[in-house]
């Protein structure tokens, strides 16, 4: 029976998404019981409202870290940490997949059905909406015709945003997003590592990045590894945010 491990980074700030997003991995589970599911949550000390709700539905594997200052939204750094933390119990327990979901996702009654049903590739990511670039959706693709970004001054690329709707199987998808991602364990040691992408086109503005962040930095790591990505482009989760 495949171990499958779920990782969740949480505070106080989603708190009130944790009751759905709870409801929606029991259902889940209790969809799959060909596998062999395990909760691991991540959260500071002073998150008091997200570590009693998750007791109260029953997740009771929950780490909690020493208290850490958000900025803006996110405290990149901390993500990077908390994900590696997970990967790392995930190779020490022989865990067969990671299967990171964000505080604020919902998921549907089929979505690791639907993931784990492509498990030939190593790394698989739903879909679901943002805010910010217009709703665009999560991924940076591969496109010898649109602009060359370099990604922490060392990987240059020619990639693009796209939305939903624009986005097909003969797409290279070169970054995605960790909202809900299920990584194989040929993967646990690629690490997270906070990177940047700088615009080239606009030479005088390389110092300040375009966009930053830890799932960048695993999934060009994961790249020059030669590892399988897909997203699923039939399957789009509800984020709270945005939904």
């Amino acid at each position: 029976m495949a171990k499958i491990l779920i990782g969740i980074l949480c505070i106080d700030r989603d708190h009130m998404n944790i009751l759905r997003l709870c409801n929606s991995i029991k259902t889940n589970i209790m969809n799959n019981p060909d596998y062999k599911f395990e909760m691991l949550i991540l959260t500071r000390r002073q998150d008091k409202k997200t570590i009693k709700k998750f007791h109260n539905n029953g997740f009771k594997h929950i780490i909690v870290t020493n208290n850490y200052k958000i900025q803006a939204r996110h405290n990149l750094e901390q993500i990077s940490n908390n994900r590696n933390y997970i990967m790392k119990y995930a190779k020490d327990n022989e865990f067969d997949w990671t299967w990171f979901i964000d505080s604020d996702i919902i998921l549907y009654p089929n979505t690791f059905h639907e993931m784990i049903s492509i498990r030939d590739y190593d790394i698989i990511c739903s879909l679901y909406p943002i805010k910010w670039k217009d709703n665009l959706s999560i991924c940076l693709v591969e496109d010898r015709f649109t602009q060359t970004l370099m990604i922490d001054k060392t990987f240059n690329k020619n990639i693009m945003f796209k939305k939903f709707a624009d986005l097909t199987d003969d797409d290279n998808i070169l970054i995605a997003g960790m909202g809900c991602t299920l990584i194989k364990s040929n993967c646990f040691e690629i690490g997270f590592e906070v990177f940047s992408v700088y615009d080239m086109n606009h030479v005088q503005d390389q110092k300040v990045p375009m966009y930053q962040g830890e799932d960048i930095g695993f999934f060009i790591k994961a790249f020059q590894a030669d590892k399988k990505v897909k997203v699923q482009l039939d399957h789009v989760v509800k984020h709270d945010i945005v939904d």
